[in-house]
């Protein structure tokens, strides 16, 4: 059997993500998923959001490191917004995902949409090939549009 290998977790509690080969692909984990938040839920979604949601899921997960981390809109408009999120920018809603005891995850925050045109986005951790989904944005509240 063989084993894969997680976050290194030293003492310090900081998190250092495992070297990632430029052949390995995106998994998703939902260690840190909050459901419940005000503005970034996807409750009243109807099974449509949910199958496009999940085809995204498919698409993204088929993408290398190095081409989601690169596949941002000044490169690639085709690969639907996905984007470092930086806390201080003006419009955003809050400073970060606020998870308990790991505000040290905040600067490997990203996000991706969930389609071209509409759904809203996914925002989430990338830490080495996982992206941690934390919030599923369907109104796009934490970048509001203009």
């Amino acid at each position: 059997m063989k084993k894969i290998k997680g976050p290194l977790a030293p003492l310090s509690g900081e998190i250092r993500p495992p070297k990632v080969s430029e052949r390995e692909t995106i998994l998703f984990s939902f260690n840190y998923y909050q459901c419940n938040h005000s503005a970034c839920n996807a409750e009243s979604r109807d099974a449509k959001y949910f199958r496009d949601l999940l085809n995204r899921f498919g698409s993204i997960g088929r993408l290398t490191v190095k081409e989601f981390t690169t596949m941002h809109a000044g490169i690639n408009s085709g690969a639907g917004r996905i984007h470092k999120i930086y806390w201080d920018h003006p419009k955003i809603m809050q400073s970060g995902f606020k998870i308990p005891q790991r505000q040290d995850l905040d600067e490997n925050a990203w996000q991706f949409s969930v389609s071209q045109h509409e759904n809203g986005r996914v925002n989430g951790l990338l830490i080495g090939r996982v992206f941690h989904v934390v919030w599923l944005d369907p109104e796009h509240r934490l970048y509001p549009r203009d």
